[in-house]
């Protein structure tokens, strides 16, 4: 089994955190202060941690301040974690594995994300319920349709009990739910149709788009599980084709 040495630039940090959640999930790992020569892959939180070359390392970089240090370690490490794709195109593409690390446990929620879609649909299509299909099969989802047949108060209390409104229309004049869910503290979720982006609202293009968007806002109690075991295999196929 491959080891992990999962290096710390500094105690008592979000860093630290990071480390321990990826400990937790990487079988045969332990946290240090120091690189460990006799490590299979010393893996650093962050970057800035690595100060010399070992048999194989995995950095994880976060935001440049210093350029030139971003490049040497960029360049001298096996596999660059990219903490989003802010910096994406300041790493190597060959060696660059684009990482969103979920909240910390303590703060997933132990429910399902509520998302709601209000309105009736129309023969011409224009609300486009077919994209619907692309987010129906996820995990931690529940979908719920009004089809305009509630009261005011029914619709209010729908409001209250979702987490997200989604807009699915072609084409619109508003719609109203975009200002009533503004009003009732809730986000919406929005294609660029009516008056939607005139609103702080999460903008989508189509389907792809929307789908990211679900994926990143739901969390499952497993995530950390879920995403460390992910790229765990991802790191391990690099290791295993460096050392084949």
């Amino acid at each position: 089994m491959i080891q992990y040495n999962l290096v710390l630039q500094d105690r008592n940090w979000v860093m630290e955190k990071l480390a321990n959640h990826f400990h937790k999930y990487i079988p045969n790992s332990k946290i240090s202060n120091n690189a460990d020569a006799n490590a299979d892959i010393n893996f650093y939180f962050n970057w800035h941690a690595m100060t010399s070359k070992t048999k194989f390392d995995v950095c994880y970089f976060t935001h440049i301040e210093d350029i030139n240090w971003w490049n040497r370690i960029s360049s001298a490490c096996d596999v660059a974690i990219s903490m989003g794709k802010k910096y994406l195109n300041n790493l190597p593409k060959d060696k660059t594995i684009v990482f969103y690390p979920p909240p910390f446990e303590s703060f997933l929620p132990q429910k399902n994300i509520k998302i709601l879609v209000v309105g009736r649909s129309y023969k011409s299509g224009r609300k486009n319920l077919e994209i619907l299909d692309v987010i129906s099969n996820l995990d931690n989802i529940e979908l719920t349709f009004t089809e305009g047949k509630l009261s005011e108060d029914d619709l209010k209390q729908a409001y209250l009990k979702t987490d997200y409104v989604l807009v699915t229309s072609k084409i619109e004049a508003g719609p109203m739910c975009v200002v009533e869910a503004i009003a009732m503290n809730k986000s919406v979720i929005a294609p660029d149709v009516g008056w939607c982006w005139d609103y702080p609202v999460i903008k989508y293009n189509n389907e792809d788009d929307l789908k990211s968007i679900i994926t990143k806002i739901s969390f499952s109690p497993n995530s950390w599980n879920e995403r460390v075991s992910e790229i765990t295999k991802k790191i391990n196929d690099k290791f295993n084709e460096f050392n084949f």
